[in-house]
Order: C-alpha cells, then sequence, then structure tokens
C-alpha cells in the first residue's frame, strides 16, 4: 500500500466503530483487548459458547488511553505492580503479575466507569505509520503506536462471528 492507502484504508475499515459504545478494556498476557458495540454470541474454536462485544481490537504495540487529557493507563502498566503489590512479589509471581499489575487496577477502574457511563465512539482516525486514534465522548481517547519498523502484527481489528477477515497492521 502506498503511504496516503494506509491511512485511509484503517479509517475506512474501522468507520463501523463510529456510535458504538466503547464496552470493555482487558487483557490477554500483555496484549490489550477492547470491546465495542453489542453483545453477539459466537462459537470458540473448541465449539464453546462466548459472549463478547461485537467488535474487537487487539493491540501487541505501544498505546494509552487518556480520560480528560491525562493518561489513564497504558501499554507499560503491564510492567508496575499496583499499589497493593510489592515489587518483589510482582516480579516472582509464576503467573507474571497478573491481577496485580498497574494496569489490572486501572482497567478495573476504567471498566466500572463505563459501565455507569455509557461511552460511545465519536471518531477514528488514522496515519500512515499505522497508528490509531480512537475519540469516544466524554474526552476519552485511546491512541495505538506502531513502534517497530519490522512489518509484523501491531494491532488487529476483526467483528466477532461475522467469518470476516481480520483487518491487521500490518498483516505479512
Amino acid at each position: 500500500m502506498s503511504t496516503n492507502e494506509i491511512k485511509l484504508e484503517i479509517e475506512r475499515v474501522l468507520s463501523p466503530l463510529v456510535n458504538e459504545e466503547f464496552r470493555y478494556i482487558f487483557r490477554a498476557g500483555n496484549m490489550l483487548t477492547l470491546g465495542f458495540g453489542e453483545d453477539v454470541e459466537y462459537l470458540k474454536y473448541n465449539g464453546q459458547k462466548m459472549i463478547s462485544a461485537k467488535y474487537a481490537i487487539h493491540v501487541q504495540t505501544s498505546w494509552r488511553i487518556s480520560i480528560n487529557d491525562v493518561i489513564s493507563v497504558g501499554s507499560l502498566d503491564f510492567n508496575i505492580p499496583n499499589k497493593e503489590t510489592s515489587d518483589d512479589e510482582f516480579y516472582k509471581d509464576i503467573n507474571g503479575g497478573f491481577g496485580k499489575s498497574l494496569f489490572d487496577t486501572k482497567s478495573q477502574e476504567i471498566n466500572e466507569y463505563l459501565i455507569m457511563t455509557p461511552t460511545k465512539v465519536v471518531g477514528v482516525y488514522a496515519n500512515d505509520f499505522g497508528d490509531l486514534h480512537v475519540h469516544m465522548e466524554h474526552n476519552i481517547s485511546l491512541d495505538v503506536f506502531v513502534d517497530s519498523a519490522k512489518q509484523d502484527e501491531h494491532w488487529r481489528f476483526f467483528i466477532q462471528n461475522d467469518g470476516s477477515k481480520h483487518f491487521i497492521v500490518f498483516d505479512v
């Protein structure tokens, strides 16, 4: 793809997010998972029924979520212990500190906020590097930064249970 085509393609593919509700933020290891839109039921590869938000973004590069122009949580927060966890306890945990990181605390706060304050996507913007900016109501923003010259998967967008191919930046 040429330079301007990357930006335009990202904005086109992610345009269905506009006016959809930002539902949750979680993680799978050190991968950020975000859900948008109504709940849908689908079958996992093993036949197990699952319920999830219709649209998903999975991020494996640098990112941050800001609220009112203040960083609320970012990608490095996976690796920082929360206030209740000592450094020793966190870094010696065989589960990688899961549930004990600053990310885990902050994401729980954001999820509680989203339950109390439904928040819709206002706009989706990109640049030619593959970076992504999702602007939402209540001055909430998601920023994703492609931070490597390697043409590898940095983030992906997909629709649960519709059979379409995942949109991957960068699909190599």
